[in-house]
C-alpha cells in the first residue's frame, strides 16, 4: 500500500525543469537568491508553469539571465524589474495589484458574493415554499 502511494505522490509532482550543473552558481546563496527569483517568474511560453518547472528554450535563457545578473550584483527587485519591462505583467508568478488588475484580484470575491446570494435567495423560497401558512 505504501508503494503504491509513493508512486502515485512520484507520479503527481510536477516535473522539475532539468538544470544543467554547468549553469549553477558557485556561490550557493546566490544559487539559492536565483531559486528563489525562478519561482517568482512565470514562463512566458508555457501555461502557468514558472521558470524554474518549465523545459522550454526561453524559461533556461531567462534563468541564464537572472544567474548572470545576480553574479554581476544586480539585486532581485532589479531583475525582476527588467524582466517585467520586457515580458509585461505576465512574467510576474503574483500580478501587481493596480486599476489594471482590480477585476482579476476581485473576480473570486465577486464569485462568492454572487454565489452565496443565489444560495440564500434559493433557500429563502424553499422556506417559504415548505411553509403551509
Amino acid at each position: 500500500m505504501i508503494r503504491v502511494f509513493l508512486a502515485l505522490l512520484l507520479l503527481s509532482t510536477p516535473a522539475w525543469a532539468m538544470q544543467d550543473p554547468r549553469e549553477i552558481l558557485a556561490d550557493p546563496v546566490q544559487e539559492s537568491r536565483a531559486q528563489d527569483l525562478f519561482h517568482d517568474l512565470r514562463c512566458v511560453v508555457c501555461q502557468n508553469q514558472s521558470i524554474a518547472e518549465s523545459d522550454a528554450a526561453i524559461a533556461r535563457d531567462m534563468r541564464k539571465l537572472v544567474r548572470d545578473r545576480i553574479e554581476s550584483g544586480a539585486s532581485d527587485a532589479d531583475i525582476i524589474n527588467e524582466l517585467h519591462r520586457n515580458y509585461g505583467d505576465f512574467v510576474l508568478m503574483t500580478p501587481p495589484v493596480d486599476p489594471r488588475t482590480w477585476i482579476l484580484w476581485g473576480m473570486p470575491i465577486i464569485i462568492l458574493g454572487l454565489g452565496g446570494f443565489v444560495a440564500m435567495r434559493s433557500l429563502r423560497r424553499a422556506a417559504n415554499m415548505d411553509d403551509p401558512s
